[in-house]
């Protein structure tokens, strides 16, 4: 199955999952070189911060279409994205503030904010449902 052959909303969702997995490699990238200057001080938050895009930005969302047919796009798609980075770039943040040996009361801003764009996300699909259902 080539992306030629797909519909406008399976493309675009193929697209959103490839732009997630070349965030994902430069998260590990990211990660292994950081660690590789952090004299030999690891955080499990930079070491693992890879993962958050690749499981919700790639594997979920196949699997979602694979068993249950259902495709995100469009503002979901996008809002979702926002949760995936926000949460990412806060472990990564994490990651640093651990290796460096300092704490951050702030640092509950990222989780927090990711877990809202989440929610959001899914309000967003639900309602594109409902309108779609209404015009078909």
């Amino acid at each position: 199955m080539t992306l030629s052959t797909l519909d406008d909303r399976s493309k675009e969702m193929f697209e959103s999952a490839f732009g997630q997995l070349l965030f994902a490699f430069f998260c590990g990238l990211f990660g292994a070189v950081y660690e590789i200057f952090s004299h030999e001080v690891y955080s499990y938050f930079m070491i693992y911060a890879f993962a958050i895009p690749l499981i919700f930005g790639v594997i979920i969302p196949f699997v979602l279409l694979r068993f249950t047919g259902m495709r995100v796009t469009g503002h979901a798609m996008s809002v979702l994205n926002m949760a995936i980075v926000t949460l990412t770039v806060g472990c990564i943040f994490r990651g640093v503030l651990d290796i460096y040996g300092t704490t951050n009361r702030m640092i509950i801003v990222y989780p927090s904010v990711s877990a809202i764009l989440f929610v959001l996300a899914v309000c967003i699909y639900m309602l594109m449902q409902i309108g779609s259902d209404r015009a078909g």
